[in-house]
This record gives structure tokens, C-alpha cells and sequence, in this order.
């Protein structure tokens, strides 16, 4: 089985729900991510701290941590890589561009309002030979 996705549901779907498969996930599969925004930079209310708590219960963790004025920093990276993991995905099929988006690479909540998102995929065949 060859696939690509680009899945972004957008708020006030919590960005990490696409993830959780509802069908068995191939051993095969390696998953990317990113550039995304940064775990320092993305603050979060109490609403979104509340789905993180109720979707990785004791890891909740791992993923928000309250940053001192009342809100919190959400983790997207790792909330994806433990919801992999989490799906049976091998942590070296697991791969996040860790390049946060903001500064030095584009944001969409920095440009808003913009609109432009792009996605480029290349799947190759099996034996590692040229795309058909």
C-alpha cells in the first residue's frame, strides 16, 4: 500500500485528532511532519488544555506545559510522534522536521490573513527504483 496525506483540520478540531487511525496502520508506513509551529511558541487557552488532558490522560505532559501567564505551549510535535507510536508506528519510521514555522519560515498565523498552503509528496516504489 502507497499513501500521502496533508491532513490540517484547523480549530476547533484539535489538530491532533486526524491521527488516531480507524483502520490498522502498515508496518511499512513512515509518517512525516512539519515545518510546524514550535513547542516554545504555540500558547493554548484552558479549552485546548482540556482536550490535550483528556486525549493523553498521564502523558498530557509531554505535550502542554503551563508557560506562566495562565495559558499553556503545546507540543504538536510530540503529540503526533506519541499518537503514532500509539497507532503501532516504529519510532524509526516516525519522522519530524523539528523546523518550527514563525521567524524563519512561513506561518500562517503570522501572515493571516494569506491562505496559502502547499504539500509536496513523492512516493517511490518499493524496490527504491524511480517513481512510475
Amino acid at each position: 500500500m502507497r499513501a500521502g496525506a496533508a491532513p490540517w483540520p484547523g480549530w476547533p478540531t484539535p489538530p491532533w485528532l486526524p491521527w488516531r487511525p480507524s483502520v490498522p496502520v502498515p508496518p511499512t508506513l513512515s509518517p512525516a511532519s512539519g515545518p510546524a509551529i514550535g513547542p516554545d511558541r504555540y500558547q493554548v487557552g484552558e479549552e485546548v488544555a482540556q482536550a490535550v488532558r483528556e486525549c493523553f490522560g498521564e502523558r498530557a505532559p509531554l505535550v502542554i506545559r503551563p508557560d506562566g501567564t495562565g495559558r499553556w505551549l503545546c507540543d504538536l510535535w510530540s503529540a503526533n510522534r506519541l499518537l503514532l507510536r500509539e497507532a503501532g508506528v516504529a519510532d524509526h519510521r516516525i519522522h519530524v522536521a523539528a523546523v518550527p514555522t514563525g521567524a524563519d519560515f512561513f506561518s500562517n498565523r503570522a501572515a493571516r490573513p494569506c491562505g496559502r498552503f502547499g504539500v509536496l509528496a513523492r512516493l517511490r516504489p518499493r524496490d527504491g527504483g524511480a517513481p512510475r
